[in-house]
C-alpha cells in the first residue's frame, strides 16, 4: 500500500502554563496541508523495517513510524513485520508535523491492512500515545486541538487558502521550544483561538478574519529572523504571515492561487520554500 501524509499549519498556537504532567494546555486551530510525504508499507514475516529518502531521519525505534508500527501491532498481538519506506517532502523539525503525520498515516493504513475495524476516534486516542499532534491527522481538515494537543474537534471546513513556505537553514527542537517559554513571564492568551471557532460556527469568517486573528505564541521567542522571514512573505504579496508551530519555517497566506505561484517564483531565488493549499 501506498499513502500520503500531509503537512499542518497552526493558524492559531496559544500555550497555557506547564501542567504537572510536564505538558502545556494549548488552544490551537490547525488546518492540514497539500505538502506531504509518501509512504510504502508492506506485510512481512517478521520484523520492523524503516528506510527513508532523507539520511537525517533516523529509521529505528526513535521513528515515530516504528513507533506506530510497535504499538499497533503490539495491541494485537499481531505476529507480523512491517517493511516501510517514506519518501519525505515536508521539512523536519520546521514546525510542519510532518513526522506526527507520518505516524497518524500508517496507523489507519496498519487498520485497514489486518482489518482491525478501528474508528477513527480510537485511531486518535491509539496515536495520542506517540506524539501530542498525532490524533489531529487522524482527521485532518480543520480541527480545533485543545489539552496537550490529543483533544481534537473536526471544524467546519474553513477558508481554503494557498500557502508558500520558508524553510530557514536552523532547525528548532519542540522540546527546547516550550523550556524557553517557560522562562518567559505574562504570556496573556489573545483568545484568537476562541474568536475564529466563534466566527466559524456562525458562519461568519473570512478569508480576511481568519488572517487578522492568526497568532503564535512562539513568536515571541524569536529565536530565528522570524520578523524578516514574514515581511518577505508580506512584501511579496502574502495576506498574513506567521510561525509554523514551534518552528523553524514560516508560512505566508494568500487568497488566490496564482498570485501565490507570482511570489514563489520571486521567494524562490532567495529562500528555501515550499508550496501548498488547504486540504479538507
Amino acid at each position: 500500500m501506498r499513502i500520503q501524509t500531509f503537512s499542518k499549519v497552526n493558524y492559531t498556537l496559544e500555550v497555557g502554563v506547564k501542567r504537572e504532567d510536564g505538558y502545556h494546555n494549548l488552544e490551537s486551530v490547525v488546518q492540514t496541508l497539500s505538502l506531504c510525504d509518501y509512504i510504502d508499507i508492506e506485510e512481512t514475516k517478521e520484523r520492523i523495517n524503516i528506510s527513508c529518502s532523507d539520511p537525517s531521519v533516523p529509521t529505528d525505534k526513535r521513528n515515530t513510524v516504528y513507533k506506530a508500527c510497535e504499538l499497533f501491532l503490539s495491541t494485537f498481538q499481531i505476529d507480523k513485520g512491517i517493511n516501510i519506506h517514506i519518501e519525505k517532502n515536508i521539512p523536519t523539525q520546521a514546525g510542519l508535523g510532518g513526522g506526527s503525520g507520518n505516524a497518524s498515516g500508517v496507523l489507519v493504513a496498519l487498520n485497514e491492512i489486518f482489518e482491525t475495524n478501528l474508528s477513527k476516534e480510537a485511531l486518535a486516542q491509539m496515536s495520542a500515545a506517540i506524539g501530542s499532534d498525532c490524533p489531529l491527522f487522524i482527521y485532518g481538515g480543520s480541527t480545533l486541538m485543545t489539552g496537550r494537543g490529543e483533544i481534537v474537534k473536526p471544524l467546519q471546513c474553513l477558508p481554503k487558502l494557498y500557502f508558500i513556505i520558508i524553510k530557514p537553514d536552523s532547525t528548532v527542537s519542540t522540546k527546547e521550544a516550550y523550556s524557553e517559554l517557560d522562562k518567559r513571564e505574562n504570556i496573556v492568551s489573545k483568545g484568537f483561538t476562541n474568536k475564529i471557532v466563534s466566527l466559524q460556527e456562525k458562519n461568519e469568517l473570512t478569508k480576511e478574519l481568519l488572517c487578522a486573528y492568526m497568532t503564535n505564541d512562539f513568536e515571541i521567542l524569536n529565536k530565528l529572523d522570524i520578523f524578516d522571514l514574514k515581511m518577505a512573505l508580506i512584501n511579496a504579496g502574502a495576506k498574513g504571515a506567521l510561525l509554523c508551530g514551534s518552528g523553524s519555517c514560516v508560512f505566508g497566506v494568500f487568497f488566490d492561487e496564482s498570485e501565490r505561484d507570482k511570489a514563489f517564483e520571486k521567494l524562490k531565488e532567495y529562500y528555501k520554500v515550499y508550496k501548498a493549499e488547504s486540504v479538507f
